[in-house]
This record gives C-alpha cells, structure tokens and sequence, in this order.
C-alpha cells in the first residue's frame, strides 16, 4: 500500500486520540466548529480510501481503518455532531416531497 496512505491513517488516529483525551466542553465554539469539520474530512477520507483501494487493501490496514472509525464513533458520540442526514430525515419524514409540483411539464 502506498505510504502516503498509511501515514494519513496514523496523523489521523493521532489526532483522534488527542481529542478523546481532550476535554471539549471547555473549547471555544469556533474551535468546535473545526473539530466536526476535521472529522467529517476523517470520514470522507477513510471512506474515499475504502471505496477507491480497498481491494489492494491488507488486512492489517484494514484493521487500522475499523479502528479509526470507531475512535470517530466515540467522538461523535461524546459530542453534538452535526449530522446533515439527521436534518434531512427531520425536514422530510418520508425521504421526499410526494406531491407534484404545479410548475411540473
């Protein structure tokens, strides 16, 4: 695997672990604000890396990805994410709009 790869995986989990020794509750909003971009950036990564290498993918890289994304479940849960498919489910119950709109041709 390429290095590059592996030496994201290992600045990430740093970070990750550096915020699960953090106490958040005493971080500024903006602060904040930048840790949910930060992992949210983890998880398009991590995802991006799972969709586009993950047949080349060793196992034991494998097992730092499954590791890393259960460091990012323990941050989300510790704190109050942003989570944009939350919003979407709350603005529309039923996934879409089901009637037709008057414009329609």
């Amino acid at each position: 695997m390429n290095t590059s790869i592996i030496k994201r995986l290992k600045k990430i989990e740093i970070r990750l672990n550096e915020v699960l020794d953090a106490d958040l509750f005493n971080v500024s909003e903006a602060a904040f604000d930048e840790l949910q971009s930060e992992v949210s950036c983890f998880e398009q990564d991590l995802n991006e890396l799972l969709e586009f290498h993950g047949e080349h993918l060793q196992f034991s890289e494998l097992k730092k990805i499954s590791s890393i994304q259960k460091k990012i479940k323990q941050v989300k849960k510790g704190n109050v994410f942003f989570d944009p498919e939350l919003e979407r489910s709350i603005m529309f119950p039923n996934r879409e709009d089901e009637e037709e709109d008057d414009f329609a041709l």
